[in-house]
């Protein structure tokens, strides 16, 4: 008798435990659809394309926690602050009753990765990189934002991968590496000599570099 007492017992606790379970993962579900429409609606009103999402994190009254999702006809942003990043938002239910929510969100930005790491003077590719989201507040203008920042551009030093793309580590593309053969070539209106020559410095396309003609020695500049 006793033991089946203590069984029956147990069992009650467990089934309290479930319905405060289910309870919870309920009300966790309907906090998290708020969150949502809040998030949306800033970042269609007040950021459009701008960013690539807004996460919103509310301060939920007690009346508004215990609301059914079917109850809730709306939800509107009353006021946004971008600098502070804080919001006040209007929810408005079926019957008309009207709750006041504040809090503050993060946005993200959209920008470049390399999958993997680079090593100096690797000339950038479109399969070299990834897109990812970071924190606005960890955006720094040095970092790369468009595909035109990079692709095209080789690396002044090696970059390591999952990390921003610094773009005062770009510049563009190297045609002439040091130590290189080129061609030297003079070219005048009834004349063109070409003769062979050994690139002095690195450069890129359309900049003067030094080079030295391998038959007198002489070092040449254009």
């Amino acid at each position: 008798m006793k033991q089946h007492r203590l069984a029956k017992f147990f069992l009650i606790i467990i089934k309290f435990l479930f319905i405060l379970f289910i309870s919870t993962k309920v009300f966790a579900i309907e906090e998290k659809y708020i969150e949502d429409l809040i998030s949306n609606d800033i970042k269609n009103t007040f950021f459009k394309n701008e960013i690539s999402r807004i996460k919103a994190n509310p301060k939920f009254s007690k009346e508004v926690k215990n609301l059914d999702q079917n109850e809730i006809k709306e939800v509107n942003i009353e006021n946004v602050n971008k600098q502070s990043r804080r919001f006040t938002a209007i929810l408005t239910t079926k019957t008309s009753n009207i709750y006041k929510l504040e809090g503050n969100f993060e946005y993200y930005l959209e920008i470049p990765f390399f999958k993997s790491s680079l090593s100096k003077d690797h000339i950038i590719s479109e399969d070299d990189i990834y897109w990812g989201e970071i924190v606005a507040t960890k955006y720094k203008s040095d970092y790369a934002r468009v595909k035109e920042d990079i692709i095209g551009k080789s690396l002044k030093q090696s970059a390591p991968n999952n990390l921003p793309i610094n773009k005062k580590n770009l510049r563009d593309s190297i045609v002439i590496e040091k130590n290189s053969l080129v061609n030297i070539v003079y070219e005048d209106k009834l004349l063109m000599i070409k003769m062979s020559g050994q690139a002095l410095e690195t450069r890129e396309k359309g900049k003067i570099i030094k080079v030295k003609n391998l038959r007198s020695g002489a070092v040449i500049q254009g």
